[in-house]
């Protein structure tokens, strides 16, 4: 696997977090969330820790490496339904921005012309 330049990197200046147990400490102490959101978010990133078999500690925090766990599995696989599933990766992918996190955006940004 090749590492982002630095230009290219998906963590934003002065984000630090390297692994989803980095992510689950940061939003510990952000009391700019509420509570029940902050415990919303920090189970959601938990349950895809467990879903991929790992301790959130061994999980990368890349957007682009946690897209390819989150293709690799399915709700039938976790036993879920899949609005819970569509719930864990949004409330992951907001815990990601919420500590600084965000993925690199898409390269067509331009408008879709009128049909």
């Amino acid at each position: 696997m090749v590492p982002f330049p630095p230009s290219r990197s998906p963590v934003t200046r002065g984000a630090s977090a390297s692994s989803l147990a980095d992510v689950l400490a940061r939003l510990d102490d952000d009391t700019s969330v509420p509570p029940k959101r902050r415990q919303e978010m920090q189970s959601a990133v938990r349950t895809f820790a467990r879903a991929m078999g790992r301790d959130p500690g061994a999980i990368p925090a890349e957007p682009r490496l946690l897209r390819q766990g989150f293709a690799a599995l399915s709700p039938a696989m976790l036993d879920i339904g899949k609005g819970r599933w569509a719930n864990i990766r949004c409330l992951v992918l907001g815990a990601l921005r919420q500590t600084g996190i965000k993925a690199m955006p898409g390269r067509g940004t331009a408008p879709l012309p009128p049909a």
